[in-house]
């Protein structure tokens, strides 16, 4: 996925005519490689965008940040280029705990932004409300996450949690 739009933060090869963003965080212990052959599967309606956190793959020589607070304002500035236009909304899947803070902290600084959030983590809706990704087949889950670049646009962000298989 690596091209000239890469960087040290997002591996991602940019799709003029994405109507919608991808921003994949790797789940515990997982990395950008993780998202690698999503693009191609998911076609250019939608830009993957994968996040690779210090001391994963490339960035192996660098330290863990151990501290969401720490993590957020880097991250956040290394990903500020996906809001424009602010017309292409930004999706955002797994790595529950740090999607979730980065959603929120976006929130904050990008009140307009449009951020619809998918996170994969361990759900306390009711069996009855739940999606369960662990149900669908490869085709269904890129089906479903190929859906999501003809959602509406929101100015509030919403949050789903899909149970982890």
């Amino acid at each position: 996925m690596s091209n000239p739009q890469s960087s040290k933060w997002l591996q991602r090869k940019v799709q003029p005519a994405a109507r919608s963003r991808l921003l994949c965080f790797p789940f515990g212990g997982g990395s950008a490689s993780f998202y690698r052959d999503w693009q191609a599967m998911l076609g250019p309606r939608i830009e993957v965008c994968a996040v690779q956190l210090p001391g994963r793959e490339s960035r192996f020589d660098e330290s863990f940040i151990t501290d969401i607070n720490d993590l957020l304002p880097p991250l956040v500035h290394a990903a500020s280029d996906l809001f424009r236009p602010a017309s292409a909304p930004v999706r955002i899947q797994p790595g529950a705990g740090i999607a979730q803070k980065f959603a929120t902290y976006c929130d904050t600084l990008y009140p307009n932004l449009q951020i619809v959030s998918l996170t994969a983590c361990a759900s306390s809706a009711s069996p009855a409300h739940r999606l369960s990704a662990s149900t669908m087949s490869d085709e269904q889950f890129m089906d479903y996450i190929m859906g999501w670049a003809d959602f509406p646009a929101k100015s509030q962000p919403t949050r789903a949690c899909a149970p982890l298989p």
